[in-house]
């Protein structure tokens, strides 16, 4: 929707520039999606010592794609975004389990990563709940829930630095 508004001047689902919005946005999907396969591939070379900071790296170029896509209206600016998206894509797909299995002895580690991926669901679910009373209060208009998106973003950028990284050694688990 906020592609479709922004870019194709289009909020009517059965508008030919509505869809010409959502066939733009399946390629900028891809782009992303690209873009988080290659910045993963830089992210597996960075040593461990830097996760906090390259995990709120990763979430501050998002936040900055995100927020873009409430201020761009042309459709090849959009690609910047969405490879800043994807970065933080990246870095969201790896580095809470990467710190979360540092932490971790051996033992039942399967069952923390559930439980742990259990309460990344959650705010999800209640995110989506939310959205009903948010869009709303938005006026209905997609881009400016892109915009709050690239903002709390910013907030999760920014509540990384909180994080107390905690490094297990299988050696004093035993």
């Amino acid at each position: 929707g906020a592609v479709a508004d922004n870019i194709f001047h289009a909020t009517d689902p059965t508008t030919a520039g509505y869809q010409n919005g959502g066939n733009w946005f399946g390629i900028m999907s891809a782009v992303y999606a690209i873009a988080a396969v290659v910045w993963s591939l830089v992210l597996s070379k960075i040593p461990a010592n830097k996760n906090k900071t390259s995990y709120a790296l990763s979430l501050f170029l998002g936040a900055i794609g995100f927020t873009s896509v409430f201020f761009i209206h042309s459709q090849y600016l959009l690609i910047g975004s969405f490879i800043l998206i994807g970065i933080s894509w990246a870095g969201m797909m790896a580095y809470p389990f990467i710190m979360v299995t540092n932490a971790l002895p051996g033992d039942h580690m399967g069952t923390y990563l559930g439980l742990f991926n259990g309460s990344v669901c959650l705010p999800q679910i209640v995110a989506s709940v939310a959205s009903f009373a948010l869009f709303p209060a938005l006026g209905s208009h997609f881009p400016s829930m892109i915009l709050v998106s690239g903002i709390l973003m910013l907030i999760g950028a920014v509540s990384v630095g909180f994080i107390n990284e905690i490094h297990s050694n299988p050696v004093d688990a035993q």
